[in-house]
């Protein structure tokens, strides 16, 4: 599966790349696994990594708003300016 990247370029989907970046919030293994099953099934060919972000977002919002807020870092800074 395909995932295109903010540049164009298409990358193979890599659960491993999600574990990694869901896992420096400070989730536990659990939560991450819960999450990335969730993500599995919404992930789709040619799905955006803004897109997948999103996603990734929102499945951790509904485990818990800290670590979404966490994941989100980047995206608040970039409001910043």
């Amino acid at each position: 599966m395909q995932i295109i990247k903010s540049n164009g370029d298409k990358v193979p989907f890599s659960a491993d790349k999600v574990r990694a970046s869901i896992r420096r919030t400070g989730a536990d293994e659990a939560i991450i696994e819960t999450v990335l099953e969730n993500i599995e099934k919404q992930v789709h060919e040619g799905m955006t990594t803004a897109k997948l972000h999103h996603v990734v977002l929102n499945e951790l919002k509904k485990e818990s708003t800290c670590f979404a807020c966490r994941y989100n870092l980047r995206e608040a800074i970039l409001k910043l300016g």
